[in-house]
């Protein structure tokens, strides 16, 4: 069995506000570069871009903030 914090721990999913706060919990440790992967898109690009932009977006947002340090 592996613990439910293990996959919300290092993967970006969930709802908007649940990514935001791991993105702002990465950008705080200081930690500059993401890699990313859709596999769950099904091969359909288009859902594939979409995520991405949608992943990009909230990123803006945390970066746009500002950090809890200052």
């Amino acid at each position: 069995r592996v613990p439910v914090e293990f996959g919300t721990g290092t993967n970006l999913i969930g709802t908007d506000d649940l990514v935001r706060a791991r993105l702002r919990l990465y950008r705080d440790a200081g930690i500059t570069t993401l890699r990313t992967g859709f596999g769950a898109t099904d091969g359909d690009l288009d859902v594939a871009l979409g995520d991405l932009e949608r992943l990009l977006g909230l990123v803006g947002e945390v970066n746009a903030e500002p950090r809890s340090d200052g």
